[in-house]
């Protein structure tokens, strides 16, 4: 098996939580330090997440399709066809003929009772199936990470903020979120803090994009980024706080705000 068959297995396994502790370590590990990995990683996890809506969609539609085509069975005709399952010995065959319309009727009795138990446990198979809650719709639907927006500096962090930025960028967000940290923690980089919750949203850590942002919002110098309370709404709503998400949108104007909490109240009413 080539390398690259071996990463998208691994890739796989990672995202399917079939992997040890320890060996999710190390595949975490890996994306931190291996940008191409990575991107791949991000890749396979917006795929598959596609793949499983597709796939309950088709499903979805081709039950409704098959029940149109079925005719309707009486519980007590269900019954009876459930107490013909007896099936005769192979000697006893010949004494228990009946006549051709009567096994006609009884092998459409049959057919019957077979696809509505093919359409039972096909609903069942699709409502077992995994499938996103309701905040983990509306996050998907409303958050796109913003570009970045950074003056060029010629700085002594010049280089690492470059690199960071082109990481996030292109996509790569685990190997973005260490160097943001590194540029805040070391060099008190408050803009790429900003971008560190971001790109800790885009890679599916909410927790820790609430705390760097709540961060941001409380720095001493008047930063006002574009959108700061809107996106540390839906870091909330990613992890599923639903009030403090709500809280937050309730003091913010425009028209993404005032969508997505009515879109909130609507899902979270039912």
């Amino acid at each position: 098996m080539s390398d690259e068959l071996k990463d998208i297995a691994l890739a796989e396994a990672y995202l399917n939580d079939a992997l040890s502790e320890e060996e999710k370590r190390v595949v975490e590990k890996r994306r931190q330090d291996d940008p191409d990995f990575a991107r791949l990683v991000d890749d396979m996890d917006v795929m598959m997440a596609g793949s499983k809506a597709a796939f309950r969609q088709e499903v979805q539609e081709q039950l409704q399709e098959l029940e149109k085509t079925l005719p309707r069975i009486p519980l007590d005709e269900a019954a009876l066809i459930l107490n013909d399952m007896d099936i005769p010995a192979a000697e006893e065959e010949d004494d228990t003929l009946q006549s051709s319309e009567e096994d006609s009727s009884k092998n459409r009795r049959w057919l019957y009772l077979i696809a509505l138990l093919l359409i039972i446990l096909a609903v069942i198979t699709w409502a077992l199936w995994p499938q996103p809650k309701a905040h983990e719709q509306l996050f998907a639907k409303y958050f796109e990470a913003p570009p970045v927006e950074r003056s060029n500096s010629r700085s002594p962090i010049a280089a690492l903020q470059q690199k960071a930025d082109a990481a996030y960028q292109t996509g790569q967000y685990a190997a973005a979120i260490p160097l943001y940290d590194q540029l805040y923690r070391e060099y008190g980089d408050s803009l790429s803090l900003y971008y560190l919750g971001m790109a800790q949203m885009a890679n599916g850590n909410g927790e820790a994009a609430v705390e760097s942002l709540n961060t941001v919002a409380e720095l001493p110098e008047d930063i006002r980024y574009r959108q700061l309370q809107f996106y540390l709404a839906l870091a909330h709503l990613q992890e599923g706080d639903r009030k403090a998400a709500t809280d937050l949108l309730r003091n913010l104007d425009g028209e993404a705000a005032e969508a997505l909490r009515q879109e909130m109240e609507k899902a979270f009413s039912q």
